[in-house]
């Protein structure tokens, strides 16, 4: 009967996560029409500004309690990072297909990996050279579509640095944050990319983009401050702990398959037979990372 139990609770945090990259998933197209009328960084501040002050609203005897000086200096040193992943992702969004970015910024784990033979003196197996060859074919694939000719322009680039950021606050996380509220470090993380992205906007963007923003930027303002920052945080801080390393990992690489499917329909965006061979190269890369990682 307790295993039963345990198992139903299980299940439900399983279906937050998915939820979570559902979310995340829908989205990065729906990023493309705030910068319908909002220039990247003036968007980026005020929604990280603004979920930044829903958290420390809501969590702020968290936060209180966490702000010591180690664990700030921790949470800071990770929520550059993320920062960077998200600020570099958001770009890469308004670069370049939707779809293939989705792709490109899944491939987080892989870097992972390369990062902790570089930084943590992992040995590198021959298995994951194999999967990096497979990530780099699907990459090819995605990126020039069959035609021969590989357009990998900035907004792939970004995608990657958005990966690479990620990949970064993994290895990150693991050392400086283990005791650490998820709520602290969420709204530090958001602190810190609304922080970066206001001094983008004031350097190399006009901040009255925004009073001159149309409706249609607004709602999807609303959507990405709620949904992909606030919900989708709640949903996997709530989680995460209940769930195992490997099943979040693999969890996590679905997105890229939502991303996909929510461009078709709001974008009408498509890839043809040899983007979907990449596609599925990557993916299985991504997966067999984080199997790899897990039995580590």
């Amino acid at each position: 009967m307790i295993n039963e139990m345990t198992d139903n609770r299980t299940g439900k945090y399983r279906i937050f996560i998915i939820l979570e990259c559902l979310i995340w998933g829908v989205g990065n197209p729906i990023t493309r029409y705030a910068y319908v009328s909002m220039t990247p960084f003036c968007y980026m501040a005020v929604r990280f500004a603004a979920a930044f002050l829903i958290f420390t609203g809501v969590f702020y005897k968290h936060i209180k309690a966490d702000l010591s000086g180690e664990k700030l200096k921790g949470c800071l040193i990770v929520g550059v990072f993320m920062g960077g992943a998200y600020i570099f992702g958001n770009i890469a969004l308004a670069e370049s297909m939707v779809t293939i970015v989705g792709f490109l910024m899944g491939t987080s784990v892989v870097f992972t990996s390369l990062f902790s033979v570089v930084f943590l003196k992992s040995r590198l197996e021959k298995r994951f050279i194999a999967i990096l060859a497979a990530v780099v074919i699907g990459m090819y694939l995605l990126c020039c579509g069959g035609s021969g000719e590989f357009a990998f322009g900035a907004g792939e680039i970004f995608a990657l640095l958005s990966s690479a950021c990620l990949g970064s606050t993994l290895i990150l996380s693991a050392k400086y944050i283990k005791d650490v509220s998820p709520f602290t470090l969420s709204a530090v993380q958001c602190g810190v990319t609304a922080a970066a992205c206001t001094v983008f906007g004031l350097v190399l963007e006009d901040f009255s983009c925004m009073l001159h923003a149309e409706p249609v930027s607004w709602a999807a303002m609303l959507y990405l401050v709620i949904g992909c920052t606030v919900a989708a945080f709640m949903l996997q801080n709530v989680s995460i702990k209940h769930l195992s390393p490997i099943f979040v990992s693999l969890a996590f690489s679905t997105e890229p398959i939502f991303t996909a499917v929510a461009s078709f329909f709001i974008l009408g965006e498509t890839i043809n037979a040899a983007g979907i061979v990449g596609s599925v190269l990557i993916m299985a890369g991504v997966a067999a990372a984080s199997v790899m990682n897990e039995r580590k």
